[in-house]
Order: structure tokens, then C-alpha cells, then sequence
């Protein structure tokens, strides 16, 4: 972060002015106490960003812990709704239940982009399209003009 982000550029140029006059002296106004809380603000910053990056370290360990526990719920549900087959209370418990969903993963995200983007794609070695193909459709077919000759069925005669 540089100190423009930091110092609004009137204040800075207020510094700025006072460093070059010298002689500029107000009672606890001056250069030296302009840029010592110059130095202040720096440093406050500084701690900052480094509470913010602890901040986000720790959410982050959150979400894992929260995303393991959860995969855990799942799977205790899972067998629980196996065991509770044979006893009609505890299955109806079971079946009340209500888990969130996991999170998707960021590698399943890219993973199905990039599926997603292959299937797109007019590559000769994707997937074949399943199901019947569209009909092929004359250009112009009016539903009143005459047929093309090619159109015409042979007269039964």
C-alpha cells in the first residue's frame, strides 16, 4: 500500500508545505509532528493488514473445520439410516432430519468447467451428443406453396 492510499493528497501536500517552510511553527502543528503521525498511520496500517491476514487464516481453518464436521454429520446420517431400518421410531427420527448440503469443492468447480467447456466445444474426440438428431429441414418451406419436385411423392395411380 503505497502513502497515497493511505494520506489524502491534500494532507500530503499540506506536509509537503509545511516540510519546505521551515519557519512554519503552530502550537503543536509542524513538520516533525505532521510526519510523526505520518509515521503512526503507517504503522497502524501495518498491524492492520497483518490482523487481516491472521483473520482470514483463521476463517479459513474455520471452514475446514466446519466442512469436516459436516462431512462427518453426513456420514454418521448415512449409517444411521441404514441401522435404523429395522426400528420404525428412530428411522422416522432419522428421516426428519435436515443436513445442509457439503459445499462444492473448488477442484469438483474447475472439473466441471472444464467438462463443461469439452462438451461446448466441436471436438472431434468429445463425447457424442445422445439421442435422436434433429430432422433435417428443407430451406424454405412454405405451408402454402407449391412442393419442391423433390418434395412430391410419386402419384399412385
Amino acid at each position: 500500500m503505497t502513502d497515497t492510499d493511505l494520506i489524502a493528497p491534500g494532507i500530503a501536500q499540506l506536509i509537503a508545505l509545511f516540510s519546505e517552510h521551515a519557519g512554519l511553527k503552530f502550537p503543536d502543528v509542524d513538520a516533525p509532528a505532521l510526519t510523526a503521525a505520518v509515521a503512526r498511520v503507517k504503522d497502524r496500517q501495518l498491524a492492520l493488514a497483518k490482523l487481516e491476514a491472521e483473520a482470514q487464516f483463521a476463517r479459513a481453518q474455520l471452514d475446514d473445520e466446519q466442512e469436516t464436521l459436516l462431512k462427518k454429520a453426513l456420514r454418521a446420517h448415512a449409517y444411521l439410516k441404514v441401522f435404523s431400518e429395522t426400528q420404525p421410531e428412530l428411522a422416522e427420527q432419522v428421516g426428519a432430519l435436515v443436513l445442509p448440503r457439503p459445499r462444492r469443492s473448488a477442484a469438483r468447480l474447475d472439473a466441471e468447467a472444464t467438462s463443461a467447456a469439452a462438451a461446448s466445444s466441436h471436438d472431434p474426440a468429445a463425447p457424442r451428443k445422445r439421442g435422436r438428431p434433429p430432422k433435417a429441414r428443407p430451406d424454405e418451406v412454405s405451408l402454402f406453396g407449391p412442393a419442391s419436385p423433390t418434395e412430391q411423392a410419386p402419384a399412385e395411380g
